[in-house]
């Protein structure tokens, strides 16, 4: 069994063998070249009329193989910041892998893990009525004191109703069921008061939303993996602010290599939380902190500046940057409670 299982993870997830054309008759052109384009128009031999599980296995296997230069890739991009961006641009692009294939199957993964661990911690409140504690009850109230005063109510679309937030803060996963049952009841009432059938439209939706919540995250979750697409341009064009004489390609290509290196980190943040649980939480931290410093040195070796230069710019870039990613973030959780 475990053989064959290896068989069927081989053949996906290796790069499939390339065949040696000879003498080969290009079907659109009729120009008779050795190789796998046409000499001539550039077309490809590749024959697609074939069942689509092997054309589906076979893309597979071209997107994430495993080979040398995936693992070559993945340690230059952890130990070396800005190594690959300037190893791009020098030409020397064949001994690893092409960035966007790195950043695809990192972001890929990456949202993954966290699809599964906050499934793992919603069933786990269901199970557990005592559950455990992901926020100190000081750090709860203070959470909630904060919201208070900047959230007391929220108006759902341009209807003008008011909708009491504060049982959304939540302490831990038997308290979180607890807090969105209140929120529920809220909305409830705010129901019975609404006068046009548009504002109970909208109150209907907010309440499926708080009756599966885990739904909720899933989709912030798989909104977020889309976001990021268009988070790598931003980036790059917020670095253009400050690095002007620079082309944006090389801003765009800094830009994957960078938001690679920090799904990296989140995989790893994630999975010692799965391993660990709440006891990981410092070293998670220490680990999240070795993106800054990673940016700082990427950012030195890529545009070859001086440390304070370089630290200048990135105060700018990050504070641009973490704007933008809260307004992003901030509408696609708006979008996926239904409220815009």
């Amino acid at each position: 069994m475990m053989s064959l299982f290896r068989g069927k993870f081989k053949k996906i997830f290796q790069p499939a063998e390339k065949p040696v054309y000879e003498n080969t008759t290009c079907k659109n052109c009729d120009t008779v070249f050795t190789g796998r384009y046409c000499t001539e128009c550039g077309q490809s031999v590749d024959d697609f009329d074939k069942p689509f599980g092997f054309i589906f296995f076979n893309f597979l296997g071209d997107f994430f193989a495993f080979d040398t230069r995936f693992f070559r890739t993945l340690k230059s991009l952890v130990v070396k910041p800005g190594f690959l961006p300037n190893q791009f641009f020098e030409g020397k692009r064949a001994p690893y892998a092409p960035p966007i294939r790195i950043f695809i199957f990192s972001s890929f993964l990456m949202f993954l893990l966290l699809q599964w661990q906050t499934s793992r911690i919603f069933k786990e409140s269901l199970k557990n009525e005592n559950g455990f504690e992901v926020i100190s009850p000081e750090n709860t109230a203070n959470i909630a004191d904060s919201l208070k005063t900047t959230q007391h109510e929220t108006t759902i679309t341009d209807s003008v109703i008011s909708v009491d937030l504060d049982p959304i803060i939540l302490g831990g996963p038997s308290e979180l069921k607890q807090q969105f049952e209140k929120t529920i009841e809220v909305l409830e009432k705010s129901l019975e008061k609404a006068k046009t059938e548009e504002e109970k439209k909208e109150i209907r939706q907010l309440i499926r939303t708080f009756s599966d919540p885990e739904m909720m995250v899933n989709k912030v979750l798989k909104l977020m993996s889309w976001a990021f697409f268009l988070l790598l341009p931003v980036f790059a064009l917020i670095l253009k602010l400050f690095y002007r004489r620079v082309h944006f390609v090389r801003h765009l290509i800094f830009s994957i290599y960078m938001h690679s290196f920090i799904f990296v980190v989140l995989i790893v943040i994630v999975l010692l939380n799965i391993i660990f649980g709440n006891s990981a939480n410092w070293a998670g931290l220490f680990v999240f902190l070795t993106i800054p410093v990673y940016l700082i040195i990427a950012m030195k070796y890529f545009y070859k500046q001086r440390i304070l230069a370089v630290l200048s710019r990135f105060v700018g870039v990050t504070v641009f940057y973490n704007i933008v990613f809260l307004i992003v973030s901030m509408l696609v959780i708006l979008n996926a409670m239904r409220i815009i």
